[in-house]
């Protein structure tokens, strides 16, 4: 289920925007306050973190670099929203 939140410095984005900017590396540290406060409350985006940040940190060991390509990150995130 996917829900906005108006009121957060992310603007009216929904939890997999949110997601995607923190597990990016691309949340302000303001942002990423207000993540981290919102997953102790949040059980489907806590979930939803550990499975994006899981495959995140996999393709990065897998593909031997520091930083993984774009279009990987693009495609598995679909990827990730299709079975969610």
């Amino acid at each position: 289920m996917e829900h906005t939140h108006k009121t957060s410095p992310f603007g009216n984005a929904t939890c997999m925007e949110m997601l995607q900017l923190v597990v990016d590396g691309q949340a302000s540290s303001e942002q990423l306050a207000y993540w981290k406060e919102h997953l102790g409350m949040c059980q489907p985006c806590y979930e939803k973190y550990k499975v994006e940040n899981a495959v995140k940190e996999m393709v990065k060991s897998e593909c031997c670099c520091s930083k993984i390509p774009q279009a990987i990150i693009d495609e598995l995130s679909t990827k990730i929203k299709n079975i969610a």
